[in-house]
């Protein structure tokens, strides 16, 4: 098992997960009922057509897709990034080429990436963390798991094998971790820091779609007014008022309240649909911005793809099914 090294894992500048950096999306998800803005790339599901009729700004074409598996939802604009799946392949991608790498420099096979742990990576959504972007929603899935999600296991500080591991896994100038380093540093890897997205000036214009757009959606009346029902509807199930729930839970309160308040604000969402409404506000001027740069957007997708392509094509030849 190829672990971060404890010196290195709770260093910024040290390995990151491939998936999209939504752990702050809780906390913000609660106070505004928007998490995360790029990082927060979704997958396929049920698709909603349409926007509305009142908005002369937006474009009828606007589509979003809520994807009540994996917990994802997917707007315009996240057609030109990467999807969990994509996530998933550049987290396999990676241990494999660490692997390989690190077997060439004599670590021991037993402290390397099982065969079975990449198929994991492969197939499992499990550390996905859901897409609060627009507060939460499916109540039946909070209910069950929580707003969390289930928990990562891509990149953890693994159990070490045995107490020489443990010892290499601590101590910097180990054989173990001078391999690590030497592994990243001479671009063997190529795909340890993809999860932050291609280093390119043009990323920018991706990521200045998601800002302009939310900003766009946030002054619509029609987001005010989808925001204005859903805190009618948890004040009327009894909480002191809307901003005790949206805001993080007060200190103090037992956990099971707390866990039923999510629950609650989810309901509501479901049944107003208050997720779907936000969602197509901001896919609308997602629609304006994508008419106004897409020849930028269509170039991002394409260098996305191409890494992709190179991903699958390592993955697969290192004997796994995709």
């Amino acid at each position: 098992m190829i672990g971060v090294p404890a010196f290195l894992a709770a260093s910024p500048e040290g390995p990151v997960s491939a998936r999209s950096p939504v752990g702050a999306c809780r906390a913000v998800a609660r106070s505004t009922r928007l998490g995360c803005l790029a990082g927060c790339l979704a997958g396929l599901g049920v698709l909603i057509l349409g926007c509305d009729a009142n908005s002369a700004s937006t474009s009828a074409e606007a589509t979003v897709e809520f994807d009540y598996e994996t917990m994802q939802i997917r707007l315009p604009l996240d057609q030109y990034g990467m999807v969990p799946t994509d996530e998933r392949l550049f987290g396999a991608a990676r241990l494999i080429e660490y692997r390989d790498c690190m077997a060439g420099e004599g670590v021991d096979p037993a402290w390397l990436e099982s065969d079975e742990s990449i198929r994991d990576i492969l197939t499992s959504v499990d550390g996905l963390m859901p897409d609060w972007r627009f507060g939460f929603w499916n109540a039946g899935y909070v209910a069950e798991h929580g707003i969390d999600g289930p928990p990562p296991h891509e990149d953890a500080v693994v159990e070490p094998v045995s107490a020489e591991h443990d010892a290499a896994l601590r101590d910097p100038q180990s054989p173990y971790n001078l391999a690590w380093a030497k592994c990243a540093d001479s671009g063997a890897v190529a795909f340890v820091f993809v999860g932050r997205g291609v280093v390119s000036a043009k990323w920018e214009v991706f990521a200045q779609g998601f800002r302009e757009s939310y900003d766009k959606a946030r002054d619509d009346k029609r987001w005010e007014s989808a925001h204005r029902e859903w805190e009618e509807c948890v004040a009327a199930k009894g909480y002191p008022s809307p901003e005790w729930l949206t805001s993080l839970v007060p200190e103090g309160v037992p956990e099971e309240v707390e866990a039923k308040s999510f629950v609650d604000d989810a309901q509501c969402a479901d049944d107003l649909a208050t997720a779907k409404k936000l969602a197509q506000v901001e896919a609308g001027y997602q629609m304006e911005y994508i008419a106004e740069h897409e020849a930028e957007l269509v170039e991002i997708q394409r260098q996305t793809r191409a890494l992709v392509a190179e991903a699958e094509a390592l993955v697969e030849e290192a004997g796994f099914s995709w």
